[in-house]
């Protein structure tokens, strides 16, 4: 597996170029980055799961279908705190 540091400099280039940006979906996501290492939030009421896992990086997904992609991060494993890399927050 790539370093943190790359995987944050994949990510960041990924955004920059736009290639990465909020509001896409589960399938646009899949198709630019493959299957996700990892997926979790799904539920009896949103069969698509709320997070996919890529390494390190976690991209955030809205709580419905419609909300796409909302937020990409990463999480830091020694603290309570997370390096936001994309947000719908300003």
């Amino acid at each position: 597996m790539p370093s943190r540091q790359d995987q944050i400099r994949r990510f960041s280039d990924l955004i920059t170029t736009g290639q990465v940006r909020l509001g896409m979906n589960h399938a646009e996501v899949r198709s630019l980055l493959g299957e996700p290492d990892a997926t979790g939030g799904t539920s009896r009421r949103n069969k698509n799961p709320g997070i996919y896992k890529y390494g390190d990086v976690e991209l955030g997904f809205g709580k419905n279908d419609q909300a796409g992609l909302v937020l990409v991060y990463l999480d830091e494993t020694k603290s309570d705190e997370f390096v936001t890399l994309l947000s719908e927050r300003k």
